[in-house]
């Protein structure tokens, strides 16, 4: 399936190419992450904090993916519902990760405080 997704590329399609980037980002963004997380912030938070991170960290993983298979799928075919499905997976990576990440910032300069 992947090898027919690549196989008829057609350059002239941006919004394709923005969205393969933007998931590509994630995911390397995920993976810093994700490595943060297991060598750094064991040793700061607390386990529940730490599972609520990893969950972040994976769903932002996911939504990596998401973006990138969108970004393939609107080479083959440029539609009005893949843009929204990009779109939502976007603000869904900002919000529910972002909301993740800060709460966690937020939470551990409050207990670093106590």
């Amino acid at each position: 399936m992947i090898i027919a997704l690549l196989s008829q590329p057609q350059y002239n399609n941006m919004s394709s190419v923005r969205y393969i980037f933007w998931g590509a980002l994630v995911l390397a963004l995920a993976v810093g992450l994700g490595a943060f997380g297991a060598h750094a912030l064991k040793t700061l938070v607390t386990p529940p904090q730490l599972s609520s991170y990893q969950t972040a960290v994976q769903y932002q993983f996911f939504h990596g993916m998401a973006l990138i298979l969108v970004g393939l799928l609107y080479r083959q075919k440029s539609s009005r519902r893949l843009k929204q499905a990009g779109l939502a997976f976007i603000l869904g990576l900002v919000f529910f990760c972002g909301y993740t990440y800060c709460g966690l910032w937020i939470s551990y300069g409050y207990t670093k405080n106590k």
